[in-house]
């Protein structure tokens, strides 16, 4: 367990965006700090004393009541608060937030400047509209729900956190923290052993939390899952006395969860969707019925076989990511391609369990693909790079990082062809980090080339969607 952690966080260090200052993608208008906040319509801004600040706000259309509203700040890893903003806009016009992202915080920044990032936000945001002062959420994805996860941790004005495909930042071990809190994981995520076990310790704490799952890698939830966590946030807000209980909701919430549980194929999924109900609905209503009729379907020999299931399962996860990992170490390339092919054939099994296990390990040995790769680059070690290379392109073959790491390597061998068409590649697949690109010493020779500004446009583009 120790080790995981050192590992988890050893891996969160080293898997850093670039964080050089550059110029904004131009992309959205910013608003001056006279203008007012529009509803239904997302705002970008910069800060009024510190104009190198950037933040956009979205204000739902019809909230019921426009004062007191619910407040979630969104970080992303790479900057792109706005991206949150716009995908979960729909939640907040159902549910009545304001949301709120940091186009600022990103992965490499220290927690310092992060809370001064959003200490910023929240100076901001005061003047402008009138906040609930116990409804203020953080949210965040990977490195972002670490730090939404810190922020709650130290300012007790924070009344939840929602980390997505991450836990608890650093050693937290014996730290007391008061804030309500949702994981949500994709069952593919490298992290989810780690969101797992925190889970399953939080639960042996008694500690008041959310727990969803998706089916998927380490990216921000869809919609339908964050609204899950939105949900419970709103249930979490009636169990504490902050709002009247509102009967509909909770009622809602019942009729989905029996049917969810009634179409579940396993007692692995009904246990898990029981758990949601029970963590959702605490201290709201008498579940004791609904917890007679679970226990018709799943006995409590099958609810301690799937426990048991679960250690087994993260325990064999976590020697294999270790096994992996000594072999990225000794660039032993074949074992690699040998071990990645087995994952590979497994990752297509019939069995979303056995077919999400693989799936995980080649995610995280894609992570670490990503991870040697930038080192070695970084180092000028042209051998072990072009190894990780092939190593990544055989794991991950249509990731637009790995693409973009063969043009630094070719434009570091002298190859500047081949390194156009590795961008041209990068392109095709979405690439979007064009802070990245701009900063990257090695593309100094091709900048001038109409290629490399259209391929940079288009980043900039992609990075505001």
């Amino acid at each position: 367990m120790r080790f995981y952690l050192l590992l988890t966080t050893v891996l969160m260090l080293l898997c850093v965006a670039c964080s050089k200052k550059t110029s904004r993608a131009p992309g959205q208008e910013i608003v001056t700090d006279a203008e007012p906040l529009s509803r239904g319509k997302i705002m970008y801004f910069h800060g009024s004393k510190d104009t190198s600040m950037h933040y956009v706000i979205y204000v739902p259309q019809n909230p019921m009541n426009y004062k007191n509203l619910p407040l979630a700040v969104f970080f992303d890893p790479q900057g792109r608060g706005h991206h949150p903003v716009k995908q979960y806009q729909a939640l907040a016009d159902t549910f009545g937030w304001i949301l709120i992202g940091s186009r600022d915080s990103r992965n490499g920044l220290t927690v310092i400047r992060n809370r001064e990032i959003y200490a910023g936000i929240m100076a901001e945001i005061a003047h402008r509209w009138d906040i609930h002062p116990s409804r203020i959420y953080t949210c965040g994805f990977s490195g972002g729900g670490r730090i939404a996860a810190y922020l709650a941790m130290h300012d007790p004005a924070i009344t939840g956190a929602v980390s997505c495909g991450a836990g608890l930042p650093g050693n937290t071990s014996g730290m007391p923290y008061y804030f309500s809190y949702v994981l949500i994981a994709g069952r593919e995520d490298f992290n989810y052993t780690e969101v797992s076990r925190l889970n399953r310790q939080l639960d042996a704490d008694h500690y008041r939390h959310g727990f969803f799952l998706f089916n998927g890698p380490h990216q921000w939830p869809k919609p339908d899952r964050m609204q899950a966590a939105f949900t419970w946030l709103e249930l979490d807000a009636m169990r504490r006395g902050i709002i009247p209980k509102h009967e509909a909701l909770i009622q809602k919430v019942i009729k989905q969860y029996q049917e969810q549980i009634l179409k579940a194929k396993d007692s692995g999924q009904k246990y898990e969707l029981y758990n949601q109900l029970e963590s959702s609905l605490d201290q709201l209503m008498d579940i004791r019925n609904f917890k007679n009729d679970f226990s018709v379907t799943v006995s409590q020999n099958d609810i301690r076989l799937l426990m048991n299931q679960q250690e087994t399962d993260d325990k064999k996860e976590s020697s294999d990511q270790q096994e992996i990992l000594k072999y990225f170490q000794k660039t032993d390339t074949k074992w690699l391609a040998a071990r990645i092919s087995v994952l590979r054939k497994q990752a297509e099994s019939t069995s979303l369990s056995k077919a999400s296990y693989s799936k995980r390990l080649l995610n995280y040995t894609s992570m670490l693909s990503y991870m040697y790769t930038n080192a070695a680059l970084e180092n000028h070690d042209l051998e072990n790079a072009r190894h990780y290379l092939t190593v990544y392109a055989h794991t991950d073959p249509d990731n637009y990082a790995m693409k973009y790491f063969y043009a630094v390597y070719h434009m570091k061998s002298g190859h500047t062809d081949g390194a156009l068409l590795a961008l041209k590649d990068a392109d095709t697949m979405g690439f979007f980090d064009y802070i990245q690109l701009e900063n990257e010493p090695a593309f100094k020779p091709i900048r001038h080339t109409k290629d490399f500004a259209l391929i940079l446009e288009n980043a900039r583009r992609r990075y505001e969607e």
